[in-house]
């Protein structure tokens, strides 16, 4: 948190800011205040802070982990931002700042659903981002916070759509519903979407082809499985290429040999039978077999356990009959990824018909049935599984790109590295940080502060590209800063 202010003379004076003061840095010299102010304004005399400031003074809060509480903390926070961002005084007349609480939160959620939330970040960022970048675009769903966002390493655009939806109708209504064409508005140099497999179908492809739009994405498995067995099986042969590492990765980390082979044309078939051509390229990274291989075997003897723990069950209780118990273990066995059962008995329990001491000359009857069976991890699933889980296929839907070493790591490349907001978006997820607040009663107000999200969101990767190259400049990388 922002602190320890020490005042050094009547003019100067020093003060431990981290990364707000940065952050507010970036949105004064973006005029971001002024920006918004033009848009929604100030509402209401009992409203004493700009909007322009509190926007600043949300994506302050929201980029700060060091205080609990969500938007009910705003007063706190606020508070123990230090005066001299706005001036040497703690007064609400020099630092707006004082001025917010959650009913000046909750107004601007207001105000910013009525002027439209999806037109209000959009006109924010594209006045933020240079209008002559080549942006490459990913759409990612985050299930529990119902966002849909086609985020890049700028996040130029956020829309809310449907969670009741899977993603597929909720991808194909957002690009059927004209959103690319939308997005071309402002950013009219987009020239690549890149997706994951919900979205390489081939209505998308049409939307992308309709828009100007080169699709690159990851082919579902299902349509691609006789391209991974001819390249297991040797029929397709694998060049082998040095790929450059993450911007992110400590500098001197080797470079890793990845393994390609252009596959050529595929057609995907449409509702209509029409079908239309993508290029494919397949991918091996034999530098994370170790990674794999742990990964799946966790996995494999997470499932171990689950399954012993199931059929210690149907020994300690027996199902009233055989039918009865052969239903219930071949629940159990329907579903087995990486274990395979082996040693099946039904055993019958007898026992008395009536409880308490038998009467002389009671007979036994069948009471119940046990099921006994071994589990064990199956190694020809494992290994398959790992060998799977080196491989993947990309599509373009520019089929005329040439079939080079050059367009390989290219595609590699827009593919894996151009975004990485993802990840800011799962942490956001995991940590619920800021959705513990009273602000969302109605999905206006949930929209809007997606909007500001957003934004957020935009100002956290630029903050993370300026201290990037500054320590460029100097030499240094995040893992040499102590």
């Amino acid at each position: 948190m922002a602190s320890n202010i020490k005042i050094t003379s009547p003019s100067s004076f020093s003060v431990k800011l981290q990364h707000l003061g940065l952050l507010q840095g970036l949105m004064d010299a973006d005029n971001l205040s002024s920006k918004v102010n033009s848009m929604i304004g100030k509402n209401g005399a009992h409203i004493h802070i700009q909007s322009g400031h509190l926007t600043e003074l949300f994506i302050l809060r929201y980029l700060n982990t060091d205080m609990t509480g969500g938007f009910n903390s705003i007063e706190e926070f606020a508070r123990k931002l230090p005066a001299n961002l706005f001036a040497l005084s703690n007064t609400c007349v020099e630092n707006p700042y004082l001025h917010a609480n959650r009913y000046s939160v909750a107004d601007i959620f207001d105000r910013i659903a009525a002027y439209g939330p999806k037109r209000f970040s959009t006109e924010i960022l594209s006045s933020l981002i240079k209008a002559d970048s080549t942006i490459v675009n990913r759409p990612h769903a985050t299930s529990n916070t119902s966002i849909e966002t086609i985020d890049t390493a700028d996040l130029p655009y956020q829309a809310a759509l449907n969670a009741n939806n899977n993603d597929n109708t909720r991808f194909l209504k957002f690009f059927a519903e004209g959103e690319l064409d939308y997005l071309k508005q402002p950013y009219s140099n987009i020239k690549t979407l890149v997706a994951e497999t919900v979205l390489a179908d081939a209505k998308t492809v049409k939307a992308c082809h309709d828009c100007g739009i080169e699709l690159v994405a990851r082919l579902n498995d299902t349509k691609v499985m006789n391209d991974f067995e001819k390249v297991q099986s040797g029929l397709t042969h694998l060049s082998s290429v040095q790929v450059p590492s993450h911007s992110w990765v400590k500098k001197g980390t080797p470079h890793r040999s990845m393994g390609y082979a252009w596959l050529g044309k595929q057609e995907l078939i449409a509702e209509d039978g029409k079908s239309v051509a993508v290029l494919k390229i397949i991918f091996t990274q034999e530098s994370l077999r170790q990674f794999k291989t742990e990964s799946i075997r966790r996995s494999a003897e997470k499932e171990l356990k689950e399954i012993e723990r199931k059929l210690v069950k149907l020994v300690k209780v027996p199902r009233s009959c055989k039918a009865d118990a052969q239903h219930d273990f071949e629940n159990i066995a329907k579903d087995l990824k990486y274990v395979t059962l082996s040693e099946i008995e039904y055993e019958d329990v007898m026992g008395y018909a009536t409880a308490g001491r038998p009467k002389p000359n009671a007979k036994k009857i069948l009471t119940g049935v046990k099921v006994h069976a071994k589990a064990t991890i199956n190694e020809d699933s494992v290994n398959a599984a790992i060998e799977h889980e080196l491989y993947y296929v990309l599509a373009t839907t520019n089929v005329d790109t040439k079939q080079t070493q050059e367009n390989d790591i290219s595609l590699y490349k827009t593919y894996n590295y151009e975004s990485d907001n993802v990840y800011q978006w799962i942490d956001i997820k995991a940590k619920g940080k800021l959705y513990d607040s009273i602000f969302f009663r109605s999905e206006s107000r949930t929209r809007a502060f997606l909007a500001l999200e957003a934004i957020a969101q935009y100002y956290a990767r630029k903050l993370i590209i300026f201290v990037e190259r500054a320590l460029n400049e100097n030499a240094l990388s995040m893992h040499e800063v102590k």
